[in-house]
């Protein structure tokens, strides 16, 4: 026998870190064709642990080490960005180089380390964006670190792959299919009698999962056409969700609320055994699950695909074992045989036959060892040797990413065309090219646009011209640009006082030397109820502003860096002003910032669904990143419905972040989704003997109304706090918006 820490490790990348069934069922099955003299080491880029309690317990891309063997895959794996998920808070600007890190990653680390890699069957779903220079360097790369050819689950991948890969691709069978090996029937049958007690459920159940992206009709729709098949085969429903971290959660929540068949959600105590064995042991899988469908089909249950037809992976997977699919569930018909599938099952059986020499090669080459002759060692000088590959691509590859690329289209100008705004590859599509807007000008022009300020009888002037603000809505518009004919001195203004009703300075404070002396000065010329809008470079970054009091060629001829505290210099300095700090994203990248409006006026004014947590507590500890971080996460988790996952990062959030209004709001948002509405009602009234006239506070108020009392007292309570009149369910329903994320739809 031998011991834990004397086994190698076998390295595995994927999303292993995510709480989807079918990515976690891929470790514990190379665990065991693997797993006799090596340890498996899921490697993802978050390394979170997920919520099923069998699963291995996945490390981040930032391993250290030398490993025996790396896999790549499987799963859709082979993709230029991946899907926005709770479970990748520190990803959340940049998923394109997360999904590079689990498949250009590894070949970086094969080379590095001279270790084997072998390709494990991962799926490459969309067409490739990987071309030119990173094509060719892709290209090599991969051949340089294969030490077979490249394994491929089907046909669509090796097409998909062979766009920017001309070396030899072999298609291997998903190893999923593998699973009978790893979970024998009579192991699944054995695990279903604690599953029913567990979950008290009956022997007669059809197993039903849903997937919210795939429902083409609503939820009341979809439960009554399972009614309809659980009332003709005389069954009961287990709900099994199956990618908690894509909404299963929601999806089973909302079509439960209109089941009247008996039926039992499986909405808790997670394990993969427990799903395998209730799908083993269904009478009929219900599922849009690709993995789903191969244990299906591997333990002869019959299976009811739901998949639409633009997914080639479900073409590929329908034709190798002669499924029966629908596109749609509208499609779905009550007239389903519940009889077993002899041709699927056989069909599955080869796959899984097929895999045995593909396990057996793998456990042949760690046996005989791996030798330097195999495979040449990357030299130190390698990468920087690569226009495409410099050292700030493979840490970028290896670290935690900083921007997202993204294709929408521009809020200004309405372009969809973006180009690099850094020197580094990955950070690109930045850059509008029709109005050459970068991320802080998209994020002050949804921020203005959403104070419904009418501009036609307005006098504006913008210190440094830039595109965030249109200047043809206004009656009059002034640019100062530096050492222009039209520049002016922001620590003395030549203009009258009162000459203007809106002022923006957008990156320039930093660039005055007397700041202090300019917010006085911009005091002066501003009108009473006028507006100030500032914007300084990533205040959130360090606790305290850094003075050095002279221009500093290397950092842009700039006098300071402004830290947290900026809130509170521009409070003090502006004594008759409101000081608003909006959080604000551009919708592009998703690049968050902050805008502050500074109102020339001492009382609450504004009506923008963008200003929810106004006056900011300074947190004790920790950064803004890691709160604007946590605060994503959190309501990721809530609108995806993982409320034991949402409790546990609330809780963290809490001990970091005690003071901070936003955390409370989102407590507010959990408490409500769990229906707890005592407890949120008092810690409303907490909130706001702290936070007067908060419009958070006040939104959330009469959401609670309007499921406690009635709408009218909700409609009522709004309008005498708006100052507009909220008198229909419809305008109800429109106020209420930026709270309802985490409803069922």
């Amino acid at each position: 026998m031998i011991a834990i820490e004397q086994l190698r490790e076998i390295w595995i990348y994927g999303t292993f870190d995510v709480d989807n069934f079918g990515d976690l069922l891929l470790p514990l099955i190379a665990q065991h064709k693997l797993g006799h003299h090596h340890r498996i080491v899921p490697v993802s880029p978050e390394g979170m642990r997920t919520q099923y309690q069998d699963a291995i317990s996945p490390s981040s891309i930032e391993i250290n080490g030398k490993p025996s063997l790396i896999l790549v895959g499987g799963g859709n794996i082979i993709t230029r960005e991946l899907k926005e998920l709770a479970e990748y808070p520190s990803w959340k600007f940049d998923f394109d180089t997360a999904a590079l890190s689990i498949w250009i990653g590894p070949l970086f680390q094969a080379l590095r380390l001279n270790v084997p890699l072998i390709w494990n069957s991962p799926g490459c779903l969309e067409p490739s964006e990987i071309k030119g220079p990173l094509q060719q360097s892709v290209n090599r790369w991969i051949k340089e670190a294969s030490t077979r050819p490249v394994n491929l689950r089907d046909i669509s991948s090796a097409r998909r792959f062979a766009e920017f890969y001309d070396g030899p691709i072999q298609i291997t069978p998903d190893t999923g299919f593998s699973v009978i090996d790893a979970y024998p029937s009579s192991t699944l049958s054995e695990r279903i009698k604690i599953v029913r007690e567990k979950y008290s459920f009956g022997e007669n159940y059809i197993a039903c999962q849903i997937k919210t992206e795939y429902a083409d009709i609503s939820y009341e729709r979809i439960a009554h056409i399972l009614d309809r098949i659980a009332q003709q085969h005389n069954m009961e429903l287990v709900l099994l969700p199956l990618g908690l971290c894509h909404g299963d959660l929601k999806a089973v929540g909302g079509v439960s609320k209109f089941l009247k068949a008996a039926h039992t959600i499986i909405d808790h105590n997670f394990m993969i055994i427990d799903a395998l064995s209730i799908i083993s042991n269904a009478y009929l899988m219900i599922t849009s699950s690709y993995h789903a469908s191969i244990v299906a089909s591997v333990y002869e249950t019959p299976l009811k695909l739901i998949a639409p037809k633009i997914l080639e992976k479900f073409d590929d997977l329908q034709t190798l074992l002669d499924l029966e699919r629908v596109e749609t569930w509208s499609a779905l018909t009550t007239d389903i045989n519940l009889a077993k599938s002899k041709n699927v099952y056989q069909k599955a059986y080869e796959q899984t036959n097929k895999l045995e020499k593909y396990w057996e090669d793998i456990r042949g080459l760690l046996k005989l060892g791996y030798h330097q002759s195999h495979q040449r060692k990357l030299p130190d000088s390698y990468i920087s040797q690569q226009p495409i590959a410099r050292t700030a691509i493979y840490y970028s590859l290896l670290k935690k990413p900083r921007y997202r690329r993204n294709r929408q289209r521009c809020p200004i100008c309405g372009s969809s065309s973006f180009v690099s705004g850094g020197s580094i590859h990955f950070r690109r599509k930045r850059v509008c090219t029709g109005c050459g807007s970068r991320p802080r000008h998209r994020a002050v022009h949804e921020v203005f646009k959403s104070l419904k300020i009418t501009p036609d009888s307005k006098k504006a002037l913008m210190f440094s011209r830039d595109p965030s603000i249109d200047p043809k809505a206004f009656s009059s518009f002034e640019y100062s640009v530096f050492n222009k004919d039209n520049h002016i001195d922001l620590m003395s203004i030549e203009r009258e006082s009162e000459s203007y009703d809106l002022i923006f300075l957008n990156h320039v404070l930093e660039h005055v030397k007397d700041d202090h002396k300019a917010l006085c000065e911009l005091s002066r010329i501003l009108k009473g109820n006028g507006f100030l809008f500032i914007t300084v470079p990533s205040p959130a970054l360090i606790n305290k502003t850094d003075d050095w009091g002279f221009p500093d060629p290397k950092v842009h001829e700039h006098y300071r860096t402004y830290g947290r505290n900026i809130y509170h210099f521009l409070k003090d300095t502006l004594n008759d002003f409101t000081v608003y700090e909006v959080e604000a994203v551009d919708p592009i990248t998703e690049i968050p910032d902050y805008v502050y409006v500074c109102h020339k006026a001492s009382i609450y004014s504004l009506r923008s669904d963008n200003i929810l947590s106004l006056e900011i507590v300074e947190p004790y500890v920790n950064e803004k990143p890691v709160l604007e971080n946590g605060l994503w996460h959190l309501r990721k988790l809530i609108e995806t419905r993982n409320i034991q996952r949402a409790k546990n990062a609330l809780s963290k959030l809490r001990f970091s972040f005690p003071d901070e209004l936003r955390v409370s709001m989102l407590e507010c948002d959990l408490l409500h989704c769990q229906e707890l509405f005592d407890k949120e009602q008092q810690l409303l009234e907490k909130c706001q003997k702290e936070h007067i006239n908060n419009h958070a506070i006040t939104l959330r108020k009469a959401r609670l109304m309007a499921v406690s009392n009635t709408p009218l007292n909700a409609q009522q309570f709004l309008s005498d706090h708006f100052g507009h009149e909220c008198v229909s369910q419809e305008s109800l329903e429109k106020a209420l918006e930026p709270i309802r994320y985490f409803y069922y739809q």
